[in-house]
């Protein structure tokens, strides 16, 4: 008698027995003779089909339909918390880009290895290895589309950026005060993103929504990546544009109440192999994180 009741939850869903019929494996003559017994068996009409051909639920089986709905989802919710606890386990290699571990390798990443003891999770740095071979991984996270076969790709967000500096570089040049004070008065380390993307001249955005433009023809050298670029202003070069709510060693958030608005997105690759539930756990923890990261601040 159940089995028969959540199907009739299933169909009041769907509102096709056709519909359910293909969901179930079988003909909507089957679905159809299954609710009537159901009907006999309770000594009530659960439903009518009005001219519109559309299901409409008696004033007294709409409570039974609520009671029971909620029951189904508490049910196959405890169920996939069961299935899933039990199948978190094993290795499952993720690539992420080195400016994306600040954000990412955090106490919520260690608090997650701790639930989940019998997870294997290495982070790789990049898609290949020092000879140029593929490495085997199950997840990628960068800003770089890779073109390997057998792999998904799709745009998770956009990176909201600012400029930051060294404390020392700050210490002896000064914080700038305005876009238009650093535009003048200091040296910014220009980046070169996959050859055809290059911070060169920038949007700013204030809280106010009033924009200014800042070009960076004064840059002192040119980094390849976010990476270096940190790395260079990390050697006191000068103002580096990076992913803002991520941390960065040695670095200074300056002109904090502007953002850059340039789009430059954060791409998802996925292996085609099938979806287990570790990989959705992760897939689900990596959304949460980069959704910070679009967020800015």
């Amino acid at each position: 008698m159940f089995d028969d009741i959540f199907l009739f939850v299933k169909v009041v869903q769907n509102g096709s027995f056709t519909t359910v019929a293909k969901m179930e494996n079988t003909h909507a003559t089957t679905i159809s003779r299954r609710l009537k017994n159901l009907e006999d068996l309770l000594g009530y009409k659960l439903y009518q089909i009005n001219s519109a051909n559309k299901l409409i639920l008696n004033e007294k089986w709409k409570k039974l339909y609520a009671m029971f709905d909620k029951l189904k989802d508490e049910s196959e919710e405890s169920l996939k918390s069961f299935i899933t606890d039990d199948r978190i386990e094993g290795p499952l290699s993720v690539v992420i880009s080195p400016i994306l571990q600040r954000l990412i390798i955090d106490q919520d990443f260690i608090d997650l290895l701790r639930k989940y003891p019998n997870l294997d999770l290495p982070i790789l740095n990049a898609y290949y290895g020092e000879n140029g071979d593929k490495l085997d991984f199950d997840i990628g996270l960068s800003f770089q589309v890779p073109a390997i076969a057998h792999y998904t790709q799709q745009k998770m967000c956009s990176v909201a950026c600012g400029f930051f500096a060294s404390t020392e570089y700050i210490k002896e040049y000064g914080m700038p005060l305005s876009p238009e004070d650093a535009e003048v008065n200091h040296l910014f380390v220009g980046i070169l993103l996959e050859h055809k993307f290059r911070v060169s001249e920038v949007v700013l955005i204030d809280k106010d929504k009033n924009e200014k433009v800042v070009k960076i023809n004064n840059s002192l050298c040119t980094g390849t990546s976010f990476e270096s670029g940190a790395i260079i202003a990390s050697k006191n070069m000068g103002l580096v544009a990076l992913p803002v709510n991520t941390v960065y060693v040695n670095l200074e958030r300056v002109l904090p109440e502007y953002k850059i608005i340039f789009e430059l997105p954060v791409y998802l690759v996925q292996s085609s192999r099938s979806t287990s539930a570790k990989k959705k756990l992760i897939l689900a923890f990596l959304k949460s994180k980069m959704s910070k990261l679009s967020e800015g601040s």
